[in-house]
């Protein structure tokens, strides 16, 4: 009887693995490939690089004249905020299974962090 119990186990266990990975099979997304990617190449560029949310260019910049420290710091939260809320877009489209939504909303952050 203990050699059953042995075979069981095992094969209980594979069950309950391969369960496990097509339920997250079937929960992500069209686009969760790409989130990750792009949510990857943000925490890796860690501030480092050119990855990383930005803003327009304000008329002031175009006549050279130098921001002060709260207004670049005000840009950044606001360009922050805009990554933020399209990181959020694109999430909830493609948990919705949206997949046209959700690749719009790839392109748009690809567009928003400056990734092609």
């Amino acid at each position: 009887m203990n050699g059953l119990n042995i075979r069981i186990a095992p094969v209980g266990l594979t069950l309950c693995i391969v369960q496990a990975v097509c339920i997250t099979a079937a929960e992500a997304g069209p686009c969760s490939a790409q989130i990750e990617q792009i949510e990857r190449a943000l925490s890796q560029a860690g501030g480092t690089s050119n990855i990383g949310p930005t803003s327009q260019q304000t008329p002031a910049a175009q006549r050279h004249v130098q921001p002060t420290p709260q207004a670049v710091e005000q840009a950044e939260q606001s360009a922050r905020a805009q990554l933020d809320a399209a990181l959020a877009r694109a999430r909830s489209l493609d948990a919705q299974g949206d997949a046209s939504g959700c690749a719009k909303g790839v392109e748009q952050l690809k567009q928003i962090i400056g990734l092609q």
